[in-house]
């Protein structure tokens, strides 16, 4: 328990019955993205919430809350993020920094975004 988020969130979806599919289905029917997002933006409110009152315990929670919501969301659509998250940090680990603090990171010059779409293949999903 602890090491591996998705398997965490996996483990907690077959305890409590929540569907994920045996086979990638692509995005959620209507009602289950609904629901996925009524469940985001309540914690997405905590955490703006905490972070009006300065409450960093409360500012933690709804952080580490939105990440679960977010892997859970990902198995209920039949996919796996651990190659996805693996494919995004080498792409961003080639960005270079930003001249002054406070500024994002830069793409170098012949940067390329991550294939997510081949990952997504992957993983039995097609378009």
């Amino acid at each position: 328990m602890g090491s591996d988020w998705v398997r965490d969130v996996a483990d907690f979806h077959e305890k409590y019955l929540v569907d994920i599919p045996n086979q990638p289905e692509g995005m959620l029917i209507e009602a289950q993205e609904l629901h996925r997002m009524k469940l985001f933006l309540e914690e997405f409110k905590e955490f703006c919430d905490a972070v009006e009152k300065k409450d960093f315990v409360e500012y933690v929670d709804a952080i580490g809350d939105m990440i679960y919501i977010l892997i859970g969301t990902a198995l209920s659509c039949g996919v796996d993020l651990r190659p996805i998250w693996d494919a995004i940090h080498v792409s961003n680990m080639k960005k270079i920094p930003p001249l002054h603090a406070g500024q994002k990171v830069r793409k170098p010059d012949g940067w390329e975004p991550p294939k997510i779409d081949e990952i997504l293949q992957n993983q039995g999903w097609n378009r």
